[in-house]
């Protein structure tokens, strides 16, 4: 369900480059290589000068598969990228700048993004209102950021307050517990565009697969899911797959769940 990347493979290998070598540098310092001019030293600067060029050449659809790419890099994409000018003149009639709210095809498939790079993602969507198709298979996500995700995709607030009001029967304790995690869920910004999502060959195993269910019963806008091959290995687990495909099957929006 993908479309074909606009993208040259030559863009694709020069990212690749400009990312191996800076890879072992990012982790050796703890991922503390940023400053206020548009990356922390001349390896990021590369690599963001890199996505400039890509996005120029279609500020829709935005392809950095297999890149190698950290929670490192995740940071420079969303905080410093949007904030700097290429070192190059670019064509008209493109865009000088990096502009978020132009995408709508987001392809991170085969990084190294993780649980970390998914909380820096979570706060893009809750951010963005353009980006449509978001692909963040082999990221080696678990269901902690599966979570991040989830909470700005719980869009559906109504039957959110209505969920928190049934909770109260719920004993005390953990009837405490769940509303505060309520209200914090609430108080986080939510988004209203993305409709596909791919978290296949990931590891969120049986919580990820309880959070997904969870959102998907409070979410309007995702029409595809995609949650293939993520270490689900018991009965619990199946059973929440089992009723994301239920609400696949009722829902107005969401179309298919694929397993």
């Amino acid at each position: 369900h993908s479309p074909p990347s606009p993208q040259s493979q030559d863009d694709q290998r020069r990212i690749a480059t400009t990312v191996g070598t800076t890879t072992g540098h990012v982790d050796n310092n703890n991922n503390n290589n940023d400053s206020g001019d548009g990356g922390g030293n001349d390896e990021d600067r590369r690599f963001l000068d890199d996505v400039l060029m890509i996005y120029h050449k279609n500020p829709t659809f935005l392809k950095l598969a297999f890149q190698l790419l950290t929670p490192h890099h995740m940071h420079l994409l969303t905080h410093t990228l949007p904030m700097i000018t290429p070192s190059s003149p670019s064509p008209s009639p493109s865009p000088s700048s990096f502009n978020w709210n132009s995408i709508k095809y987001l392809d991170l498939t085969g990084n190294l993004i993780k649980s970390e790079g998914c909380q820096i993602i979570a706060h893009l969507l809750a951010h963005n209102t353009s980006i449509e198709v978001l692909n963040l298979s082999m990221n080696d996500i678990s269901a902690s950021g599966a979570l991040c995700l989830c909470q700005v995709l719980t869009n559906d607030l109504h039957n959110q307050a209505q969920l928190q009001q049934q909770q109260q029967e719920e004993e005390e304790e953990a009837q405490l517990q769940q509303e505060e995690q309520q209200r914090q869920i609430v108080t986080i910004p939510k988004n209203f565009t993305l409709k596909h999502l791919d978290l296949s060959m990931n590891r969120l195993g049986n919580d990820g697969m309880q959070h997904l269910s969870h959102m998907l019963r409070h979410n309007h806008t995702l029409v595809t899911l995609s949650v293939r091959s993520n270490k689900v290995k018991s009965q619990e687990g199946v059973s929440h797959i089992m009723e994301m495909l239920a609400i696949a099957h009722y829902s107005e929006t969401l179309q298919e769940v694929f397993v």
